[in-house]
């Protein structure tokens, strides 16, 4: 694969902002010496207030990095075949990996400066704040997935970057206070998005490792049933990947 598309992890921590802390940490004069109110995207109250720098400061970031999320997502939509989808593509992917940075670099702040939990607030919650980063890296792992298709790249590959793009979305969604992402509205839908493109990724493993099985069952010495059993487990998280999408549509 292309180098650009190599590499998720580390690339998306070298897209972390500097955070530059020390002035907000203790009792700053200037930490608490204005007051900030913010619309959050997700929670029960939609305005939020609090007289902490450290709040407005990690607010600017998750306010960034759902901005990153909604351009990707615009680049990745827009994509067509040829030479113009793919350079797309890789601006789709390059700024998913800025969205994880982003949110790494929010979640790392309110953790290192301590923000006390605000009654109602969850955009700024450690816990979602890492939750969305790893959505991110699994979101631009989609891209990754889907060029190795469209290049028939081997059915292996594409069964092993299928799987790991299927562990960072339950990744995600194990991330999420328990307590948050049961309570319905836009948090229960991040939930059950992230549960279905687990369940969606997981079929796609399936899917070409029964392809995988199916074509070496000589060499391997496995039998053609692994392949059958292969095949039908990915159509089963199909079916399951179906139900989770009407629960968030």
């Amino acid at each position: 694969t292309n180098s650009a598309y190599d590499s998720t992890k580390h690339v998306a921590e070298s897209q972390q902002p500097s955070t530059n802390a020390n002035m907000l940490v203790g009792d700053s004069a200037v930490r608490k010496s204005l007051s900030f109110q913010w619309v959050q995207v997700f929670g029960p109250r939609p305005e939020i207030k609090s007289d902490d720098a450290a709040f407005e400061y990690a607010s600017v970031l998750f306010a960034a990095g759902i901005s990153l999320l909604f351009l990707a997502t615009k680049a990745h939509n827009a994509a067509q075949p040829g030479e113009p989808g793919e350079q797309l593509k890789k601006l789709s992917y390059n700024t998913f990996l800025q969205a994880a940075g982003i949110f790494a670099a929010a979640e790392k702040l309110v953790t290192t400066l301590s923000l006390p939990a605000l009654d109602g607030v969850h955009d700024v919650k450690p816990a979602l704040l890492k939750a969305m980063a790893t959505m991110a890296l699994a979101q631009a792992q989609e891209i990754t997935v889907d060029r190795a298709i469209s290049k028939n790249n081997a059915q292996s590959l594409i069964c092993k970057l299928a799987r790991d793009t299927c562990l960072k979305f339950q990744m995600a969604t194990l991330t999420l206070d328990p307590e948050d992402s049961t309570t319905g509205g836009r948090l229960g839908k991040l939930r059950f998005y992230l549960r279905y493109k687990t369940f969606v990724y997981e079929s796609v493993a399936f899917e070409y490792a029964g392809l995988m099985l199916a074509e070496k069952k000589n060499e391997s010495g496995s039998s053609f049933g692994d392949a059958v059993a292969a095949a039908l487990r990915a159509v089963v998280q199909g079916k399951m990947a179906a139900q989770e999408s009407k629960k968030y549509a």
